[in-house]
Order: structure tokens, then C-alpha cells, then sequence
């Protein structure tokens, strides 16, 4: 079958994003546990209406943190950022099965705590991954296949979602369903996230030369402070911001209250 370059990437195009490609599709493929984050909280958890808790603390944790955390690209490099976000992101996953094993308010503080890493790593990568592609290719001197690279991204990352909600219902119809397999799909995925980002690490990265003229990027706690202060003063972002935040916290204090005493 001959594959022209719009359907899949040619020899050029494989040499310079194809281990982006790789790397994406790795991680989604064996991100199983995606499709039953929800049911999985909601039979784990020790009341019911706790299993959303993580989900906004996740959220509210990307939402937030998404314009701070690119000072770190800015500074140590795209391909640090994105690295120490998979790991900080693997890290999450492969904690929650230790962490909805505590009980009662601990249980909860434990497992918000392990999606607010994942949601930290995701604000790691998401920007610098993108940024990094576009100086590589601006470097190469194909700033042509960027609007290409982003299409194909979200081709590969749809189709391993496809495969991996695949082998997830394979795995859930082929064997009893049990707290372990539950488990074991979490650390899967973990698995699967800390093989992008080893592939990923073999990508170089290439940074467009900068002339004295350029002005000097701001330092750290400075970009900090603009990223927080934008949050600040565009009310609907900040809104969006707190939303989950205070919902989540209201939800854990009702929760608490309601909490049977223990002898």
C-alpha cells in the first residue's frame, strides 16, 4: 500500500518528529486505565461522592498551574521540562493504588495528592513538548511541518486512546474483575508513560541561536509572579480557577462531617 505524505510521514518527517510520534503513542496505548479513573474512584473510594474530589484537584491543579510551570522550560530547557513532567506524572499514577489503601480522611488527602501530581506533570509537558518540536524544526529548517505535527500529534494520541480502551475491555472481559487487576492497571500505565518519556529522552533538542540583541528572558520568581498575576486579573480564568478548588474542599468538609466515628 503506498502511503503519500499526507497520510504518514515521510523519510525527513520521521527523522525529525518520528520518536514524538513514537513516544505519544507508547504512552497512550498503554494508558488503560484512562476510561475507569471515574468507576475505579468511585469503588475504591471509602464514600462515593469523594471518587470526583481527585478529578477536580487534578483540574484545577492543570488550570492553575499551566502558565507558571513553563518558567521551567524557559530556563533548564524544554526537553528537562517535559522529562521530569512524565516522571513526576508516572510518579502520581503509580501511587494511587498504595494511596487509596489508607482509610478514612487520609484515603482522600492521599489519592488528591497523587492527582495533583499527575496534573503538575501534565502543566510540565504540554507547552514545553510543543515548544521543543517547534525549535527543532525551526533549527532544521522546516517550519513547514509544524502545523503537521500537531494534526498527526492528535491522530496517534486519538488512536492509542482507540487501542487502549481496547486492551482494557480485552483485559476486563478475559479476567475477573478485582481490586489487584484495577491496580495493576494503574501501574500500566505508569509503565507505559515512563517508556515515552525514555524514548523522548533520545531526541536532541535544538534551540534557534539567539543574537546579543534579544532581549534576556525574565528570572524565575519573575515569571512566576506574571503567570500567577495573569491568572489574577482575567476573572473568568480566575473563576475557573477556584471553582473546582472550593468545590472540592466544600465536598471533603461535608464528607468529614459526615464521617462515621471510629472507636
Amino acid at each position: 500500500m503506498n502511503l503519500n505524505g499526507s497520510l504518514w510521514p515521510d523519510l525527513q518527517e520521521r527523522q525529525l518528529l518520528g520518536r514524538f510520534y513514537m513516544a505519544e503513542s507508547i504512552s497512550e496505548i498503554l494508558n488503560v486505565i484512562f476510561p475507569f479513573r471515574f468507576v475505579y474512584l468511585f469503588v475504591v473510594m471509602e464514600r462515593p461522592e469523594w471518587a470526583v474530589i481527585p478529578l477536580m484537584v487534578e483540574m484545577a491543579t492543570v488550570l492553575v498551574m499551566e502558565i507558571p510551570t513553563g518558567v521551567v522550560a524557559d530556563r533548564w530547557g524544554r526537553k528537562i521540562s517535559v522529562i521530569c513532567g512524565g516522571l513526576v506524572s508516572a510518579l502520581g499514577w503509580g501511587l494511587i493504588p498504595l494511596a487509596v489503601s489508607a482509610s478514612g480522611s487520609d484515603q482522600l488527602l492521599f489519592a488528591s495528592l497523587c492527582f495533583f501530581l499527575s496534573g503538575f506533570g501534565q502543566t510540565l509537558v504540554s507547552g514545553a513538548q510543543q515548544a521543543w518540536v517547534v525549535d527543532n524544526l525551526a533549527s532544521a529548517g522546516r517550519r513547514d511541518l509544524v502545523d503537521r505535527f500537531f494534526a498527526r500529534m492528535r491522530s496517534f494520541a486519538s488512536l492509542g486512546g482507540v487501542m487502549a480502551g481496547s486492551i482494557a475491555l480485552l483485559i476486563l472481559l478475559s479476567t475477573e474483575v478485582t481490586r489487584a487487576v484495577l491496580d495493576w492497571l494503574w501501574y500500566l500505565a505508569a509503565f507505559g508513560l515512563l517508556l515515552g518519556i525514555a524514548l523522548a529522552a533520545t531526541i536532541p533538542e535544538k534551540r534557534p541561536q539567539q543574537t546579543d540583541d534579544d532581549p534576556q528572558p525574565p528570572g524565575l520568581w519573575q515569571q512566576a509572579r506574571a503567570g500567577f498575576r495573569g491568572i489574577g486579573r482575567n476573572r473568568p480564568m480566575l473563576m475557573l480557577a477556584i471553582g473546582p478548588t472550593l468545590g472540592g474542599y466544600g465536598l471533603y468538609t461535608v464528607s468529614l462531617v459526615h464521617l462515621p466515628a471510629t472507636t
